[in-house]
């Protein structure tokens, strides 16, 4: 499968592990089908997505990230605390990152996003921000 999920740090921290040929419905689906009662979404407090093992992303569109930043500020809307990491190390799929990353802030999406080449980078910046975060609660 070209999008694996993984939860951590008992459901505080959600990884996407993206790999291979990744289509905008694959893209799209990932984002729109994980599930989650409200509960469990402000829960978290960080997310990855770790695109360093992506060949391509050929067909996913601006349209498709408008929808995806679309999803995102409905999430937000329960949960606007979260740190957004993506690991893009490709150019193509580092420009999309910072095409959604760009969408939450013109959008006013509080969450807290960053787009990184590498995940040396990611897990710093992580740390350094779950430090400085406020303490959520459950």
């Amino acid at each position: 499968m070209p999008i694996e999920l993984e939860l951590l740090d008992g459901g505080t921290g959600l990884v996407r592990k993206l790999r291979g040929h990744v289509t905008s419905k694959e893209l799209i689906s990932s984002i729109t089908g994980f599930v989650a009662s409200d509960e469990d979404v402000r829960r978290v407090r960080y997310t990855v997505f770790d695109s360093s093992e992506v060949e391509s992303m050929d067909d996913v569109s601006s349209e498709d990230i408008r929808a995806i930043a679309e999803v995102n500020k409905r999430t937000a809307q329960v949960n606007p605390n979260v740190l957004v990491a993506h690991i893009s190390p490709r150019d193509v799929v580092y420009g999309l990152s910072r095409m959604w990353q760009m969408l939450l802030e013109v959008t006013d999406v509080p969450w807290k996003t960053q787009v990184f080449r590498s995940r040396e980078e990611v897990a710093s910046w992580l740390k350094e921000s779950l430090e400085d975060a406020p303490d959520q609660g459950s």
